[in-house]
């Protein structure tokens, strides 16, 4: 599992996206994905 190194300017863009009223559901879940390194991607274009 990874760790989630949080930097100051992602803590200042996560402040501003609150009080925008915004949903943090799916940021929250695709953080989660990659801190268990479960995300695959699937448009990758094979050469």
């Amino acid at each position: 599992m990874l760790e989630l190194a949080v930097t100051s300017q992602f803590k200042k863009d996560l402040k501003r996206i609150r009080k925008q009223g915004k949903d943090l559901t799916l940021l929250e879940n695709i953080l989660q994905l990659l801190l268990e390194e479960k995300v695959f991607f699937q448009n990758r274009k094979s050469f």
